[in-house]
């Protein structure tokens, strides 16, 4: 197919460490509705040692033309009460963030050790919706004032579970 060969990863922003030598543990952080990778380069990226490689990648759907704002999926109103309506969208993004994932590691010549997702509100939902789906492809997952998506599979092989490492994090005011 002609459109498959041009396919490209998602936009990212990278920060690798100093002293590359060997395998090196990767987290991709994913940022929440509405956001961009510039507003959390300088959060994020710097927020963990430099014995991590750090990629911040940007959501695919644009909030609206040129708004530079970016989401994973649309969401109904009252905000996130339903993720159901657009399974596609989030089935997408989930695609997109694995392809990127393979895409990145092998254009940036990273050798990872052990790979990490992470990510806050939106980006969280993905990093549990991917956990979930695709324990094999990663090796442990951040959520960040996220919740799980309405709308999930768990692999049938349940051990794939077992190494499998996971950080959830909700502020007191957060639901």
């Amino acid at each position: 197919n002609f459109y498959s060969d041009r396919r490209r990863p998602l936009n990212y922003i990278i920060k690798k460490p100093l002293a590359s030598a060997g395998k090196q543990d990767v987290l991709f952080f994913m940022h929440g509705g509405g956001g961009h990778t510039w507003y959390y380069e300088p959060h994020m990226i710097n927020q963990f040692s430099d014995n991590y490689v750090k990629v911040i990648l940007q959501a695919p759907y644009e909030v609206s033309l040129l708004s530079n704002m970016w989401v994973w999926f649309d969401v109904h109103f009252p905000l996130f009460a339903d993720t159901t309506f657009n399974e596609e969208h989030i089935n997408k993004s989930c695609d997109e963030i694995l392809f990127s994932i393979d895409k990145i590691i092998e254009k940036e010549n990273i050798n990872p050790k052990k790979i990490y997702i992470g990510g806050n509100s939106q980006g969280g939902i993905m990093a549990c919706k991917l956990a979930l789906e695709h324990p094999d492809a990663i090796d442990g997952f951040i959520a960040h004032n996220a919740f799980l998506p309405i709308v999930y599979q768990t692999v049938k092989d349940k051990s794939k579970y077992l190494t499998l490492r996971g950080l959830v994090i909700n502020g007191d005011d957060d639901n």
